[in-house]
C-alpha cells in the first residue's frame, strides 16, 4: 500500500500553458523578436520548459518572469474536485507533498488562490533545491523529510523528467494524463485519466 503522494503541479494539478505561451510572446514583443502565438504554443509544446523556449530565442527570463507575474492569475486547476481528492488521501491517512520547478513566490500564490496549502504536508521548489528534475533529489528530500519509504510512495506529472525522476529515487512513477503536451517515452507505472484515479492506490477510509 503506498503511504506518500506527491504531485507535480504545472500541468499535474493545475494547466498554465495559455499563461505561459502569452507571457513567451509578451516578453518576445518586448526583445523585438516578431513571433507569432501559435508559433510560440508549437515550439512550448515540444519543449521541456518555457526556459527552452526562451533560449532558442534569445530572450531574458526576466523578461518572461516579469509578464508571467502580470498573467499567472488567470491559470485553472484541471479538475474541480482537486481539493476532495487531495483531502481524501489526508483521510486515509496518506502523506500528500507537492514538487514544482516553477518560482516559489509563484507557486505559493497559486495554492492559495486555489486554497490546496493546506493539503501539502511538504513543498519543494527550486528555493528549496536548486537540481531540477529529471535529477531525483528533489523527490528524495521530500520523502526524507516525511520519513516515507520510497518504494511506498509514488511521483505523479505530465512530463517525461517526472517518470525519469520518479523512477531514480526508487519510487512508483504516475503519468497525468490529462496534461501531456508532448509524446512521453518513459514507461509509468501507472497512467491516470483523471486525478481521482490517484485514489484507486490509496486504499478505504
Amino acid at each position: 500500500m503506498l503511504k506518500g503522494f506527491l504531485f507535480d503541479l504545472d500541468g499535474t494539478i493545475w494547466n498554465s500553458e495559455k499563461t505561459i505561451v502569452r507571457s513567451i510572446f509578451q516578453a518576445t514583443s518586448e526583445a523585438n523578436v516578431r513571433i507569432s502565438e501559435d508559433e510560440i504554443l508549437k515550439r512550448f509544446k515540444n519543449s521541456a520548459s518555457p526556459i527552452a523556449v526562451l533560449r532558442y530565442y534569445g530572450i531574458s527570463t526576466e523578461l518572461f518572469w516579469k509578464n508571467y507575474r502580470k498573467n499567472y492569475a488567470v491559470i485553472q486547476l484541471f479538475f474541480n474536485n482537486t481539493s476532495q481528492v487531495l483531502n481524501t488521501l489526508l483521510k486515509r491517512e496518506r502523506s500528500v507533498g507537492f514538487i514544482t520547478s516553477l518560482k516559489k513566490e509563484f507557486t505559493l500564490a497559486l495554492l492559495e488562490k486555489f486554497d490546496l496549502m493546506k493539503y501539502s504536508m511538504i513543498l519543494i521548489t527550486p528555493s528549496e533545491c536548486r537540481t531540477p528534475k529529471p535529477s531525483p533529489a528533489p523527490i528524495n528530500i521530500a520523502l526524507n523529510r516525511l520519513s516515507i519509504d520510497n518504494t511506498k510512495s509514488i511521483y505523479i506529472g505530465d512530463q517525461n523528467s517526472d517518470i525519469l525522476a520518479a523512477k531514480r529515487a526508487g519510487c512508483k512513477s504516475g503519468l497525468a494524463k490529462w496534461g501531456i503536451r508532448n509524446p512521453v517515452d518513459e514507461t509509468p507505472d501507472y497512467v491516470f485519466e483523471t486525478l481521482s484515479d490517484v485514489l484507486s492506490l490509496s486504499g478505504e477510509d
